[in-house]
C-alpha cells in the first residue's frame, strides 16, 4: 500500500474572507506569447501585417467592452470598471507604434512582434518598485493575449468549465477569467501571485468568494480533483489535509455560512450590545451605486465615502458638477444619518490616469493624500470642497482629510475650506471637518489637531503599515503586517483616550472594523462607531449584539498587557468563540 501524502499548509495573503473546502480545479491562463509563430516577412508584406494588427486590436476592444457590459449587469459598475481599461490598452498608440516599428526593424510577422512587445511591457512593469503597478502587469498580459488570440484565430477567452463545486488554483488570474467563472460552482480562489489590490482579489470580495494570493509554488503542488482547504481569513491553503482537519474545517465553513445568512436576515436591526450600548455601524463606499446597497445592508450612514474611484475610472478629472451630483445623491439617501466624504486620497498604491504623478522610489512615503491636494489645490482640492459644500443642502455631510501629518496641514485645509464656502455661498458650519488618523505624527499631535477638527476617523490600513514599517501590499511582508500587533492595540487605545478627553467623536474605518475577531477589541478600547465594507455590515452588527461592554473592556485590558501578536490574536479568537460569535476562521 502506498503512503498517504503529508499534509502541508501554504501561507499567503488572505484577500477575501471565509473558509471553503473543495476539490481543486487547476487553471492555466494560457501562454499565447509562447505559441506565437515567428517567421520572416518581406517589405511588401508589412502593410498587410499592419492591417491585421489593427483589425485584431479593434476586435479585442469589442470583446473587452462586451465582457465589461456583462460584468456590470451581473456584479455592478465598479467591478466592470476593473476590466474596461483593457479596452484602451488593446488600442494603445504606443503599443501599436512599437509593434509596427519592430516589424520594420526585424522583418518579422505581426504575431511575433506583438508577443515581444507585450513581454517587454510586462517586464518593465514588473521591474517597478510600485506594488500597485506590478499587479497591473496581469492586465497587460490579458490585453496582449486577446490581440494574439484574434491574430491566431483562436478563442480569446480562457474557458474553464466547472462541472462541480471547485477551488480554482492558478499561478495568477486575469480579470476576464475571474468574472466568467460560474459563481454557483466556485468555492474559492488560490493563486501564486497577486495582492489585496489585484483585480482578482477585488472581484473575489465582490462575489463573496474566499481567496488567498501570494502562495508560492501552490500550482505545482496540487492536482485536479484533490481536496484542499482555503482559509481567506487566515491567508492559508492546506493541501492533503488530515481527516480531522478536513472534518473541522468542513463544519467551520458550514457554520460561517449559517452565521452570515442569519446576520443578513437581521441587518436592519440596530447594533446594541447586551448591556444596552448602541454602536453606530456605518458603511465604506467607493461609488454612488454602492450607497443604495449600503442602505439595504443596514448601514446607519456612510462613514467613509472614498472619492478616488471616480478619478481612477476616468481618463480626465471629474468636473465639480459631476462630483456634486454624486455626493448629493448619497446625502439624499442617508439624510440626517450623514455621509462623510473623504477628499481625494491618491498616491501610494493608487495612480489615476486622470491625475499624472511623478515617479517616486517610495510612493507611500511620498506625495500622496493631503500633501498632494494642498500642492494642487486649485486643480483638485477646491473643486471637491465646493462640491461637498453644495451637497450639504441635501443631507448631513462632513468632509474628511486623509493622511494628516501636522497641525499645519489642518490649518492649510481649513483656509481652503473657508475659501470654498465663500465661493459657493454656503455657511462653513453646514459641513463638519474631520481628519484621518493614519500616521504616527498624527497620533502624537492628536490633542492639538482635535482642537481644530470636529471629529476623527482611524484609517487602520495605513496606520498599521506606518507603525510597523511593513508595506501592506507586499507579499513578503504578509506575516509582518499584522493589526493584532501589541503596538497597534496600544496606539488605538491612545487615540480613543485622546478623543474622549477632547470631547470629539472618533470612529474606525479600516479593515479591522469589519473583522469579527477585532470588533470586541475596538469596543473594549473605547470606540463606539465603526465604518466597514458594505458586505460586512450585517455580520458586524450581529457580533456586536452578542457582546457586552464590560466583557470587551476586560478583554482590552488584558490584551494591552500582552507582548506578542500571536497572543493578542489568540485571546481575541477565544473571546469571540466563547460568546457565541462567528466561529474562529483560523482552524
Amino acid at each position: 500500500m502506498g503512503q498517504s501524502k503529508r499534509s502541508r499548509t501554504y501561507r499567503g495573503i488572505g484577500v477575501a474572507p471565509g473558509v471553503a473546502v473543495g476539490k481543486v480545479k487547476l487553471v492555466d491562463v494560457g501562454n499565447l506569447p509562447a505559441q506565437a509563430p515567428r517567421y520572416t516577412i518581406g517589405e511588401g508584406d508589412i502593410e498587410r501585417e499592419v492591417a491585421r494588427l489593427r483589425d485584431a486590436c479593434g476586435k479585442a476592444r469589442e470583446d473587452v467592452t462586451a465582457l465589461a457590459d456583462r460584468v456590470e449587469e451581473r456584479l455592478g459598475r465598479r467591478e466592470a470598471d476593473l476590466i474596461r481599461p483593457q479596452a484602451l490598452m488593446v488600442e494603445d498608440p504606443t503599443f501599436i507604434a512599437r509593434v509596427e516599428e519592430l516589424m520594420v526593424e526585424k522583418r518579422q510577422n505581426v504575431e511575433a512582434c506583438v508577443a515581444e512587445v507585450m513581454d517587454g511591457f510586462e517586464k518593465l512593469i514588473l521591474a517597478t518598485d510600485d506594488p500597485y503597478l506590478r499587479e497591473r502587469s496581469v492586465d497587460v498580459r490579458d490585453a496582449g493575449r486577446r490581440i494574439l488570440a484574434n491574430l491566431l484565430h483562436v478563442d480569446g477567452e480562457v474557458a474553464v468549465d466547472l462541472r462541480e463545486p471547485s477551488v480554482v488554483v492558478s499561478t495568477h488570474l486575469v480579470p476576464s477569467l475571474t468574472v466568467r467563472l460560474d459563481r454557483s460552482m466556485l468555492l474559492a480562489l488560490a493563486t501564486e501571485h497577486g495582492g489585496y489590490t489585484s483585480h482578482a482579489a477585488i472581484l473575489a470580495r465582490a462575489m463573496g468568494i474566499p481567496a488567498v494570493t501570494s502562495l508560492t509554488g501552490i500550482a505545482d503542488e496540487v492536482v485536479d480533483g484533490e481536496t484542499v482547504i482555503v482559509n481567506g481569513s487566515a491567508g492559508t491553503v492546506t493541501v492533503h489535509p488530515t481527516r480531522k482537519r478536513l472534518q473541522t474545517c468542513s463544519h467551520l465553513a458550514h457554520d460561517l455560512a449559517v452565521h452570515r445568512q442569519e446576520a443578513a436576515a437581521a441587518c436592519a436591526e440596530p447594533a446594541v450590545t447586551q448591556d444596552g450600548c448602541r454602536i453606530s455601524v456605518q458603511a465604506n463606499v467607493g461609488r454612488p451605486e454602492e450607497v443604495e446597497l449600503a442602505a439595504k445592508c443596514g448601514a446607519e450612514g456612510i462613514g467613509l465615502y472614498r472619492t478616488e474611484f471616480e478619478y481612477l475610472a476616468e481618463s480626465s478629472v471629474p468636473s465639480e458638477d459631476a462630483l456634486y451630483q454624486s455626493y448629493a445623491r448619497a446625502a439624499e439617501a442617508f439624510g440626517d444619518a450623514g455621509v462623510v466624504v473623504r477628499v481625494l486620497d491618491i498616491g501610494g498604491d493608487k495612480f489615476p490616469s486622470s491625475v499624472p504623478l511623478a515617479h517616486e522610489e517610495n510612493p507611500f512615503m511620498g506625495m500622496r493624500g493631503l500633501r498632494l491636494l494642498l500642492e494642487r489645490a486649485e486643480e483638485l482640492m477646491l473643486p471637491q470642497l465646493r462640491a461637498i459644500l453644495r451637497a450639504s443642502a441635501h443631507g448631513r455631510v462632513s468632509v474628511l482629510y486623509p493622511m494628516v501629518t501636522s497641525v499645519e496641514d489642518l490649518v492649510a485645509s481649513g483656509r481652503l475650506f473657508r475659501r470654498a464656502a465663500r465661493e459657493v455661498g454656503v455657511a462653513e458650519s453646514s459641513v463638519r471637518q474631520g481628519l484621518m488618523v493614519e500616521v504616527p505624527s498624527c497620533v502624537h499631535m492628536l490633542d492639538e489637531m482635535l482642537s481644530r477638527a470636529a471629529f476623527a476617523s482611524v484609517g487602520t490600513n495605513d496606520l498599521v503599515q506606518y507603525v510597523l514599517a511593513a508595506d501592506r501590499n507586499s507579499e513578503r511582508m504578509a506575516d509582518t503586517y499584522d493589526a493584532f500587533h501589541p503596538a497597534v492595540i496600544r496606539i488605538l487605545k491612545a487615540i480613543s483616550a485622546t478623543a474622549l478627553a477632547a470631547d470629539r467623536p472618533v470612529s474606525v474605518c479600516g479593515e479591522v472594523a469589519g473583522d469579527p475577531h477585532f470588533v470586541p477589541l475596538l469596543l473594549g478600547l473605547g470606540y463606539r462607531a465603526l465604518s466597514v465594507n458594505v458586505g460586512s455590515i450585517p455580520l458586524v452588527k450581529r457580533v456586536i449584539r452578542q457582546l457586552s461592554l464590560p466583557d470587551c473592556e476586560k478583554l482590552a485590558g488584558e490584551v494591552l498587557k500582552v507582548p506578542t501578536c500571536q497572543r493578542v490574536r489568540r485571546a481575541a479568537e477565544r473571546f469571540l468563540h466563547s460568546r457565541g460569535g462567528e466561529l474562529s476562521a483560523k482552524a
